[in-house]
């Protein structure tokens, strides 16, 4: 037992079939080794796995599925199953049985997400499951984080992020909302909270930034709800941002200008987010008439100088001068990210540099408060 515990290369027997969570169990499911991200097995300390019993750690629906592995697997032999129980987005299970100490069991857990079956419709139903319960969770909470003059540090406004109710990345459940077409209700959500926030008599001197996905601002339904919504509050709609993020491709540009021009008849300020990320960037900035763009973070790379992404900036930032609009820069990393910046002309900065997201519990206050009473 003692010389499998000390032998190197456990994960080549499972031929990288995931790299979260790595574990040798015996026949009884006592866990003799553990490596990786713990979370998938509910737990954070995966060195407190030791020694505990797999059978009882786990919860899988159909336990049977993962103990007949045990039972019936040949020496060599392996079995993968999915999970989809698994909290927010399922993982995959892939157990095998050693050829040289038949008594051991190796097993790998890996997130689903990390899969190329992330888009399968079953994963797709779970993704977008989980989106909707945690955008409906009285635990859905709001962080804030600075935007600020690049050359002077000085607070220029906080772009609001929504931070859902479990740990873990919520990029693979906007992916699956996006494809579903409701990643609109979390922007109506994200939306109404920051007018709210601004309209209270604490929120008066606030500048806040709103993400609005591409997909909701070419949807004439929709650009009315958002309008709608901003129109319900009383507050300076000059202080109010709506940055349009191209992680969805916009098929129709006339009813996304149409849905721009819509909000700046309430003064309300229009940025094309991720700017450089996408294909249609250059082909957004032409046909949409908004206030200003933010540079994708792949721009900066916080230690090697790119002459020809600091030129590439520095000339879309003297043309959005030109025209009246200002730019940002994120994902500023540190000192050499701000200089790369002021190099190339923008003047408006956003990064763990200058802040890191805060929560802010005064969002969501009262849609808390309301559904507690429901």
């Amino acid at each position: 037992m003692q010389s499998t515990i000390k032998t190197t290369n456990r994960k080549d027997i499972i031929a990288n079939s995931a790299n979260d969570l790595f574990l040798e169990a015996d026949a009884n499911g006592t866990i003799i080794f553990a490596e990786g991200d713990g979370h998938l097995l509910n737990t954070v300390d995966v060195r407190m796995l030791v020694l505990s019993n797999l059978f009882q750690l786990i919860n899988v629906p159909d336990l049977s599925q993962l103990q007949a592995c045990f039972a019936t697997l040949s020496p060599g032999d392996r079995a993968t199953f999915d999970d989809m129980s698994f909290a927010p987005s399922g993982r995959r299970i892939t157990v095998q049985r050693c050829q040289n100490n038949q008594a051991i069991y190796r097993l790998a857990f890996a997130d689903l997400t990390c899969h190329t079956i992330m888009k399968d419709q079953q994963i797709d139903e779970h993704l977008v499951r989980a989106f909707r319960s945690a955008i409906a969770s009285p635990e859905l909470k709001a962080a804030r984080q600075p935007i600020v003059c690049t050359q002077t540090g000085q607070l220029r406004h906080y772009e609001i992020l929504a931070r859902f109710p479990f740990e873990g990345s919520p990029y693979p459940m906007i992916v699956a909302a996006e494809r579903r077409g409701i990643i609109s209700e979390l922007d109506c959500i994200m939306l109404d909270a920051a007018c709210q926030r601004m309209s209270h008599p604490t929120g008066h001197n606030l500048k806040l930034a709103v993400n609005i996905s591409g997909q909701s601002i070419q949807k004439t339904d929709i650009a009315a709800e958002l309008n709608r919504i901003v129109q319900a509050y009383e507050f300076d709609k000059r202080q109010l941002i709506l940055e349009i993020t191209e992680s969805s491709e916009m098929h129709d540009i006339d009813t996304a200008a149409n849905a721009v021009e819509l909000l700046k008849r309430s003064n309300v300020k229009i940025v094309l987010d991720d700017f450089g990320a996408g294909a249609a960037s250059f082909g957004y900035l032409r046909a949409l008439n908004v206030d200003g763009v933010k540079f994708d973070g792949c721009f900066l790379n916080g230690q090697v100088s790119n002459e020809r992404n600091t030129a590439l900036m520095r000339a879309i930032s003297s043309m959005c001068r030109e025209l009246g609009m200002s730019v940002v820069g994120e994902r500023v990393e540190n000192e050499f990210d701000r200089q790369t910046l002021l190099n190339a002309g923008v003047m408006l900065a956003q990064g763990f540099h200058f802040g890191r997201p805060e929560i802010d519990p005064t969002f969501f206050a009262n849609r808390k408060h309301k559904q507690q009473a429901a």
